[in-house]
């Protein structure tokens, strides 16, 4: 009786460790952004008042254990002027199954400093996000 509830327990232990390591792990490595709605990157994000907002590439980099890095490269013409810009930030993510969620992994409160929870897709090497009601398709070199 007792072999068959340690049995039992390090059954239920592994079950446990499988569930608890297997969503993120599903999802590691860099995921290059390659259209928008459609539109092959680089696309115009914004244009108005004379300036042209390029976005010329994002890439998702998951680390396997639910920390995803964002790298946004922009670039701001104007008839004066042309800058590049290259921001990087953090955030967390959760897959269950071929779904992903991409953002804070919580309530965000009003007034507060956190991103909306991005729902997605993955499939053979592709990530699919909809962001505010934007289709982002994403590959895996």
């Amino acid at each position: 009786m007792r072999i068959t509830g340690i049995c039992a327990g390090a059954a239920a232990g592994l079950l446990l460790a499988a569930c608890a390591t297997e969503p993120n792990d599903a999802l590691q490595g860099p995921y290059v952004l390659v259209s928008v709605n459609g539109a092959l990157v680089p696309i115009v994000a914004d244009s108005s008042g004379g300036t042209t907002q390029w976005l010329v590439s994002k890439t998702l980099l998951f680390d396997g254990r639910g920390r995803v890095t964002q790298v946004l490269s922009w670039r701001r013409d104007s008839v004066t002027t042309g800058e590049a810009q290259v921001t990087s930030s953090e955030f967390q993510y959760q897959v269950r199954g071929d779904s992903v969620v991409i953002g804070s992994l919580a309530i965000c409160p009003p007034n507060s400093n956190c991103l909306a929870n991005v729902p997605g897709l993955i499939s053979a090497g592709r990530l699919t996000l909809d962001p505010d009601g934007r289709r982002e398709v994403y590959h895996s070199p």
